[in-house]
């Protein structure tokens, strides 16, 4: 009789803070599901399209969005220092994107990047027409909670080199990126 009385009470009180304390689960009226994020992705019709939609694929972790901001021939240049710990000089496109998905990944994520100003871009072999560069000062903060390891970056600089989009020449696309100052170029 106790057990009866006491699974009824349990019963009772459960309905009562299901159903009573903010009205029916299952009424449509009561918080409504939120609306997708309205986000503003530029269309690299200006370089610093480039710049706007780089913060925002991180902040929203669209890598989809990421790989259509890179060109083709996208090449990350690490710094020296990485390569000194035995990293490859360079990521290709292909490792940079494998690389940003794992970051995508992270429990935390944030990405700064600070600065203004583009430059007249020269490649060292052939021309390029509406090509540009541009330094900026980034920090970089990761952390995954799976294996418990924590990135807190410093300011660092990057070096980034925007050109026509292959398809759209209209668009710019994200060539390459040093994180340190390219020699000769």
């Amino acid at each position: 009789m106790i057990k009866k009385t006491l699974r009824m009470v349990v019963s009772l009180l459960l309905i009562v803070f299901l159903f009573g304390s903010s009205g029916c689960i299952l009424s449509s009226d009561k918080n409504p599901p939120r609306p997708p994020e309205n986000i503003d992705w530029k269309d690299r019709t200006e370089r610093e399209h480039c710049v706007d939609i780089l913060l925002l694929t991180y902040k929203h972790r669209n890598i989809e969005r990421y790989k259509e901001l890179l060109h083709s021939d996208y090449v990350w240049y690490m710094q020296e220092e990485d390569v000194l710990k035995g990293y490859d000089h360079i990521l290709t496109r292909d490792q940079d994107i494998e690389g940003t998905e794992r970051i995508f990944d992270a429990h935390s994520l944030e990405l700064s990047l600070y600065g203004s100003g583009w430059d007249v871009w020269t490649p060292e072999v052939g021309t390029c027409d509406n090509c540009w560069t541009s330094t900026r000062t980034y920090t970089i903060s990761v952390q995954f909670e799976s294996e418990g390891s924590e990135y807190q970056g410093i300011e660092q600089q990057v070096i980034i080199v925007v050109v026509p989009d292959e398809t759209d020449p209209s668009k710019y696309q994200i060539l390459q990126a040093y994180d340190q100052s390219p020699s000769g170029g």
